[in-house]
């Protein structure tokens, strides 16, 4: 009997050690496992990229680990990783995602790569997301993961991913937080009533509505529980979203503390600038420090975002300001206190941006 082939996809510079002991355990389940390295060490006379599609083709499974990097770069401008999803997906083989958790070590200084990259990595991780089936943080978590994830695919069809299961639980935290009967019903009959099977097989929603509460529901959940990298890759919400987002958060009594610590320690903009305007929509007067570090000493971080989204985007700093001028009146002190170090400083476009939201929070302050 032919073993199950799995093709092994990730990048190798920070994921070396998950990629052996995930090779291992799926070997030692008498499987077959072939990476990018089997083939070019081999000596092929193809190209990396056509003996991918290649060993593709023979592969039943396709499993991709994404890190904290985009990878080695093709001539495409794509990532060897990225490429070798999509022929997986132009090939319509079964492909389980698995990323890298926001509670995991950090990358050295040395190891980060530049702002072009990070947001090749977010587009990649956001494209991909739909194929997700678990988070990790060690490689000992990850093969556990991984294995239990092929089995299943293979032993009971195509696997629930992590969205599906995700889908269940927020169905029926909606029907206490919003006041829909969708808890009146089994989970699984509600599901079918806002999933339908695209062309491809895949479930969709049947409708916007649907989309809007189930898709906020779900990154309420993440974010309460302390994984803000749910958010990667998004750029903004449409008002729906907005709305529905920022009251089941508010349902949950999020701890503002979590959104706080991502505002201090995150170094992608376009993540930063959609965690800030949360912050001012849920008007949390924790996150008004941290807001303010970044107006004031984050300047090179706010220009690479205005110049790489152009006018497709509120400029970063006025989302700031807009999200400075939502919060209470009791956020007053701190921001002029942040105003005069601008002043000390002679920062002027940071001076006159707090001098914008002074003059709203006093507004505020009076018609209350």
């Amino acid at each position: 009997m032919n073993l199950p082939k799995v093709f092994l996809s990730s990048t190798t510079a920070d994921l070396a050690q998950h990629r052996e002991l995930v090779s291992r355990t799926l070997r030692a389940l008498r499987m077959w496992v072939t990476t990018m390295e089997d083939f070019v060490l081999g000596g092929s006379v193809r190209t990396p990229l056509d003996e991918c599609v290649t060993q593709l083709t023979s592969c039943d499974l396709y499993v991709g680990v994404l890190g904290a990097r985009y990878g080695s770069v093709h001539q495409s401008g794509l990532s060897y990783t990225e490429l070798e999803f999509d022929a997986a997906s132009r090939l319509q083989i079964p492909r389980l995602i698995y990323m890298l958790s926001s509670t995991a070590p950090a990358l050295s200084l040395d190891d980060l790569e530049d702002y072009d990259s990070i947001q090749k990595l977010r587009l990649f991780q956001q494209r991909a997301k739909q194929h997700l089936i678990a988070r990790f943080t060690t490689p000992e978590e990850l093969a556990l993961k991984v294995a239990t994830g092929v089995i299943n695919t293979f032993l009971h069809g195509p696997v629930v991913n992590e969205a599906q299961e995700k889908v269940q639980e927020a169905l029926s935290q909606l029907s206490v937080q919003t006041g829909y009967a969708v808890g009146l019903v089994p989970v699984r009959r509600a599901l079918t009533k806002f999933l339908a099977p695209d062309g491809a097989g895949n479930q969709r929603f049947r409708n916007r509505r649907s989309e809007t509460l189930v898709g906020a529901a779900l990154i309420a959940a993440e974010i309460a529980d302390g994984d803000v990298s749910v958010l990667d890759g998004y750029l903004s919400f449409d008002r729906d979203f907005w709305v529905a987002l920022v009251a089941l958060l508010r349902a949950t009594e999020v701890d503002p503390e979590i959104l706080a610590n991502a505002i201090r320690t995150e170094i992608d903009g376009q993540k930063l600038r959609v965690l800030i305007s949360l912050a001012g929509r849920l008007q949390l007067l924790e996150c008004v420090q941290p807001m303010c570090h970044v107006l004031l000493h984050r300047r090179t971080l706010a220009r690479e975002f205005d110049i790489a989204t152009g006018p497709q985007a509120t400029p970063f700093v006025e989302t700031i300001v807009n999200a400075l001028s939502s919060m209470p009146a009791a956020a007053l002190p701190t921001v002029q206190t942040f105003h005069e170090q601008a002043r000390t400083l002679k920062r002027w476009p940071q001076k006159r941006a707090f001098e914008k939201a002074i003059k709203h929070l006093h507004s505020g302050a009076t018609d209350a």
